[in-house]
């Protein structure tokens, strides 16, 4: 993982040629991990898997880690209440069940899905000019509103090899932005909500590629988006209330949203928790636009 993300800031060739090599110890390490397989080691073995499928460059090498993950996770039945993964187990539901080959075409997305992306590039561009207003940086939204541009070019022809390169700069992006800001001494607000809406695009992607992302970005990106929105409720609650937050909260109705969404199109249990959070983010929204108005 420390080669990896040398190789990312550097994009020096010799630190990725180091990840490459770590990443085939790693493997080799795993597959004697899996041939001694225990509940003491369990929770290795399966944060192993995760941690090498986000690093996967490869279509046929992210879906045999996949596939090797859902075995683990299976094997973990047992004790899964004593893991410390037993969440991200629970959600085990999002795993897709059939990966089709390297050269399937896909059907042609939903127009409900693909009206999500326009949406998502509107939403973007209000935050790239709130950053823009207040001098701050703009490259990390700026880049998501081209991603996000990108995916409309979406077609029949497009094969799943194809469709698992067009994700690999937010699988990247997913990866390491995070890193980038929580290093910083003073994280801006600004930086919570662009992590926010890094997360939300994932879920928004997820319908257009099923074969992909319910596994990949679905379950991974709930909890970041959840808890960014609650850390800004807390500040808003406890501090006195500044303008920047107050437009920084404004900007989380959208992600949690989206959040929200997914969890019913997944089908999964809304939390009390998240419902008393959603409804407070959505208030102050809601009292932001009457003020717009009046």
């Amino acid at each position: 993982m420390s080669a990896s993300h040398l190789a990312w800031l550097t994009r020096c060739p010799l630190a990725a040629n180091m990840a490459f090599e770590h990443r085939g110890v790693a493997i080799k390490g795993l597959h004697e991990a899996i041939g001694s397989f225990l509940r003491e080691n369990s929770d290795a073995v399966l944060a192993a898997s995760l941690l090498l499928s986000w690093q996967a460059t490869e279509w046929r090498d992210w879906t045999q880690l996949m596939h090797g993950t859902s075995l683990i996770i299976d094997a973990m039945q047992p004790w899964k209440n004593k893991s410390r993964f037993e969440n991200f187990i629970a959600g085990k539901n999002t795993f897709p069940t059939a990966l089709p080959s390297p050269d399937t075409p896909f059907n042609n997305p939903k127009h409900l899905d693909l009206d999500a992306l326009p949406l998502a590039s509107v939403q973007l561009r209000e935050v790239e000019a709130y950053l823009k207003e207040h001098m701050e940086g703009t490259e990390a939204i700026t880049q998501l509103i081209s991603f996000v541009e990108r995916l409309r070019t979406l077609s029949p022809i497009h094969t799943t090899t194809q469709r698992f390169d067009m994700l690999d700069p937010l699988r990247t992006w997913l990866l390491w932005l995070p890193v980038m800001y929580l290093q910083q001494r003073q994280m801006p607000l600004s930086a919570f909500v662009v992590l926010a809406h890094y997360y939300t695009i994932a879920l928004i992607v997820e319908p257009l590629f099923p074969e992909i992302d319910a596994a990949y970005f679905g379950s991974l990106s709930l909890n970041p988006i959840e808890e960014i929105s609650r850390r800004l409720v807390s500040l808003n609650a406890c501090e006195t209330s500044s303008e920047d937050l107050q437009t920084v909260l404004n900007f989380m109705a959208y992600p949690m949203d989206m959040a929200c969404k997914f969890r019913t199109r997944m089908g999964l249990v809304l939390p009390e928790r998240v419902a008393l959070l959603r409804q407070v983010i959505y208030t102050h929204h809601a009292r932001t636009i009457g003020r717009s108005i009046s």
